[in-house]
């Protein structure tokens, strides 16, 4: 928001809705069930409460205020905490029922937070 007044203004940003999503696994492969059950125990054994999925309007509630400068922009923004774990997975190729060779490819996997974890930034310019 620009503030064109010679007096501050107050800025304020509200999470009124949110989309139900679910965990982020990335890579190359496609990732069955039993992975991700083993990448979200090795997760939690770390001491983190994560979940799969977040439902619709979770994170709704939360909001935050700054006060804008006159003549300055003022900026917000929001997101939800999560956690990544990165590492490998190898495995092996074959071709006509014969091995053809050992694959290592990098996976990456963020899981949401159990409890709400909104996070908020903002500055002036």
């Amino acid at each position: 928001m620009y503030n064109a007044s010679s007096e501050p203004q107050r800025l304020t940003f509200k999470i009124t809705r949110s989309s139900p999503t679910g965990s982020e696994l990335a890579g190359l492969l496609e990732f069955p069930d039993e992975v991700k059950a083993a990448i979200r125990a090795q997760v939690q054994a770390k001491g983190y409460a994560v979940k799969e999925f977040r439902s619709a309007d979770e994170a709704v509630g939360p909001s935050f205020e700054m006060t804008v400068s006159p003549g300055k922009t003022g900026h917000i923004i929001a997101w939800w905490g999560s956690v990544a774990s990165g590492g490998s997975v190898q495995y092996d190729l074959f071709h006509g029922g014969e091995y053809y060779q050992t694959v290592t490819t990098p996976v990456e996997a963020r899981f949401h937070l159990e409890s709400p974890d909104i996070n908020f930034y903002a500055w002036e310019e």
